[in-house]
């Protein structure tokens, strides 16, 4: 469960999102479905990237981690939404949006050895045009 000393390592939460498929009438249509709520985990900010200025737009791109428990339905093209001190009652800064990568899975350790170690890390980006939000 990823406590440490008592202390509840998970201190933030997502939501995602999935593009999924549905046929109507043989017309294959996408729609946009919340796969998974309010699920507790820890997003590790990179270094703080600089803007890319090109003739258009200027850019930036960001590539931060999300660490969560083994076990939720997170694949690669999620859409998700992190919500930053939610799990610990200090949501104080704006949501965040990233496109998940496909996760890695940590399992415990060979007899156990280090208890609490495994946990799902999955890669995030966020590439935009300074100014969207």
């Amino acid at each position: 469960m990823a406590y440490y000393r008592l202390v509840q390592m998970y201190t933030d939460t997502f939501d995602s999102y999935r593009v999924v498929k549905t046929i109507e009438n043989g017309i294959t249509k996408q729609s946009r479905e919340k796969v998974l709520s309010g699920i507790p985990c820890r997003a590790y900010q990179n270094n703080t990237n600089q803007p890319q200025m090109s003739e258009t737009a200027a850019t930036v791109s960001k590539s931060n981690m999300l660490c969560c428990e083994l076990g939720y339905d997170v694949k690669g093209g999620d859409e998700i939404i992190i919500h930053r001190g939610a799990n610990v009652g200090r949501h104080i800064n704006p949501d965040e949006r990233y496109i998940a990568g496909p996760p890695n899975i940590y399992t415990e350790p060979f007899a156990g050895v280090c208890p609490d170690l495994e946990h799902m890390q999955i890669a995030l980006i966020d590439d935009r045009v300074i100014g969207d939000n």
